[in-house]
């Protein structure tokens, strides 16, 4: 068993997200693993031989509280340490995670680093009640009058995040939540956690800052989320507060992590054909460290 440190969409230094990655964990228990996770304060990859012939290797994802059936930026971890090591080659290959289902991966190399995409699924939306919208804002600390007129919609491409916008980047940056009632204003609702995002301009490029606060995983904010990205893409569109081109792939990039002083960027993409969302997937690059990041239950709550 061999452990190895990265940081996964680091947008600067000090940014990104941490995940230890964890080579040849096959004697490992599920809860072994996520003691594992507890004591490093951040979800894990766990690498061990493939069950299913048509995978190259399986990765299960633990946080420092419970299992979870995909983790974007710890498949980009884990690819991109496979990869390092000599244990995968080619530019794609299919992962087996919790329960025998498939990750879908491919990579590139660009720079000097390998550049990581996650397929992602077809987007799932479940519809808020409007009565809900005045204690969503409350639990993120907001007057009501600070959220966008677009409803907040629990939207899924792998696990359903609750979308949330605000006006502005200093509303978002000023978000204090009150943890416990939205914890369990995410078990009513039914979502893994809230992602709330302003829209803003960089280079002249429309861009996305967004926030995540995760359902009881063991730390308040996330830096960076894979899961999360995607699923924001589709709601953007869906919503039609972003104009996209019909047909191929569109891109835009998520800055998270500034608020808690962990900067990351993510690459988010749709494919589109003739109006409708066929394929969705999130890319980026994980560095790999001499040391482990500190944990993210130690990131000062906003």
């Amino acid at each position: 068993m061999k452990t190895i440190y990265t940081v996964v969409f680091k947008e600067k230094p000090g940014g990104g997200n941490p995940c230890p990655v964890i080579l040849d964990a096959d004697g490992l228990t599920g809860e072994e693993m996520r003691k594992k996770a507890e004591q490093y304060g951040m979800e894990a990859a766990f690498v061990s031989a493939a069950d299913r012939p048509d995978c190259r290797w399986r990765v299960r994802y633990f946080t420092p509280d419970h299992e979870l059936s995909s983790c974007v930026h710890a498949t980009i971890a884990a690819v991109s340490v496979l990869l390092k090591e000599g244990r995968l080659s080619g530019d794609h290959a299919l992962l087996e995670s919790a329960a025998g289902e498939t990750n879908p991966v491919s990579w590139r190399s660009e720079a000097g680093r390998f550049v990581v995409s996650a397929d992602q699924g077809l987007p799932a939306v479940k519809t808020i009640d409007p009565a809900l919208e005045g204690k969503i804002a409350e639990v993120l600390g907001l007057p009501a009058g600070e959220l966008l007129p677009e409803a907040p919609e629990a939207v899924s491409t792998s696990r359903p995040k609750l979308m949330v916008g605000v006006k502005s980047v200093s509303v978002l940056d000023g978000i204090r939540p009150q943890y416990e009632a939205l914890w369990e204003l995410c078990d009513e609702i039914g979502v893994s956690g809230f992602y709330p995002y302003a829209l803003t301009e960089r280079d002249g490029e429309t861009v996305v800052r967004a926030r995540q606060f995760p359902n009881r995983s063991g730390y308040p904010e996330d830096p960076a989320t894979g899961v999360a990205a995607a699923s924001l893409l589709c709601y953007l569109f869906l919503t039609g507060q972003v104009n996209f081109p019909k047909s191929g792939w569109s891109r835009m990039m998520i800055f998270q992590g500034q608020a808690m002083g962990r900067p990351s960027v993510l690459e988010a993409e749709l494919l589109l054909g003739d109006g409708d969302i066929l394929q969705t997937r999130v890319s980026g690059s994980a560095e790999i460290t001499e040391e482990l990041a500190p944990a993210l239950n130690e990131t000062k709550r906003s």
